[in-house]
């Protein structure tokens, strides 16, 4: 969306008469100034304080049992960090309501955020919407809390789910990874757009006001007051008739009809980087043929370092389903098998 409306205000101007800029933006450049000098001053009283002593580094792993110890404690870690994460969310949520950051002298949430914290306003908007999402999911914080699933799995499930979907997605969850739910709510987000002739969306404060400005230049430049989807329907077609020389034109290959198909991501069941190779899941040499049903994508390290070298098995299982095979040893026992659909 900030794309978009970018570039339909990068040729159509927002009126300055009608009070949408003032309204939409957020302060000016350098409006909070004076404030971030005076805690700038206040932190060089700071500079006397003791450092830390520094903590040693761990000693180096030698051996398969080191390692299983240390994901042990990982593991471990990562069930804090989800508790923390509760916590923190609740605080910020506060903070948020009672717009504390005010008394406190910051110019902004967002200056709060990076002054105080040390994050992003992102990041914590995010916390906080999480929070507010869970006391109308209840189910989903017990789920958490039990460690059924993970912090970031209940922020993707809150995001898309109701109190009559919640549990379904709940239980559906336990047994994807991460990449694997998100594709599935996506999937049913998509589906739900085509049945429906509205959307509602959360959007930031800046893209929110990036919005209006498009808006009000769409209705400027038509010079009739369109409906707000109805000018974003303008600025679309806009974006596409300014891109779409850029694409490749002709009939695209049969490795970039696999990378779409797999949606330009490894499909790898724990991975989620760009998958930027075509992989034959049978290969040529022992008969593999060149068809999409057996080609996947795959991001250059699982392709070269994972398939290639060994450590990393695919094959299919069935028909329309994948076995994956990770972490293969020496011995050629996987660590973890993952059985999944295939697309296409």
């Amino acid at each position: 969306m900030r794309a978009i409306c970018s570039e339909y205000l990068s040729t159509h101007p927002a009126p300055d008469d009608d009070g949408v800029a003032e309204a939409a933006l957020s302060p000016g450049e350098g409006a909070d100034e004076p404030l971030r000098e005076f805690l700038e001053e206040q932190y060089e009283q700071w500079a006397s304080l003791g450092r830390p002593a520094p903590v040693a580094a761990p000693e180096g792993v030698s051996g398969p049992a080191d390692v299983r110890a240390l994901c042990e404690h990982l593991v471990r870690l990562a069930r804090m960090r989800d508790s923390w994460n509760e916590v923190f969310g609740h605080v910020a949520m506060v903070v948020c309501a009672i717009r504390g950051w005010e008394y406190l002298g910051f110019a902004s949430f967002a200056h709060y955020c990076e002054e105080r914290l040390g994050m992003g306003e992102r990041t914590v908007a995010q916390r906080v919407a999480l929070e507010r999402k869970l006391y109308d999911l209840p189910t989903l914080r017990e789920a958490m809390r039990e460690g059924r699933i993970s912090y970031e799995k209940a922020r993707l499930i809150a995001r898309h789910a109701d109190q009559r979907t919640v549990a379904e997605w709940i239980s559906h969850a336990e047994g994807l990874t991460c990449v694997e739910l998100r594709d599935a709510l996506q999937d049913q987000e998509e589906a739900q757009m085509c049945a429906r002739n509205q959307y509602r969306a959360w959007l930031s404060p800046s893209v929110a006001g990036l919005l209006l400005l498009t808006i009000a230049a769409v209705r400027k430049a038509d010079g009739r007051r369109l409906s707000p989807g109805e000018c974003y329907a303008k600025a679309c077609a806009h974006f596409i008739e300014v891109w779409k020389p850029v694409l490749r034109a002709g009939k695209k290959s049969l490795s970039r009809r696999v990378l779409k198909r797999d949606r330009g991501r490894c499909q790898v069941p724990v991975c989620s980087k760009a998958g930027a190779h075509s992989h034959h899941i049978e290969y040529r040499s022992a008969g593999g043929a060149d068809e999409e049903a057996n080609l996947i994508g795959l991001c250059a390290p699982h392709h070269l370092r994972g398939v290639h070298m060994g450590r990393v098995r695919v094959r299919h299982e069935s028909p329309g389903r994948l076995r994956w095979e990770l972490g293969v040893g020496e011995g050629g026992a996987p660590r973890r098998v993952f059985v999944r659909p295939a697309r296409g």
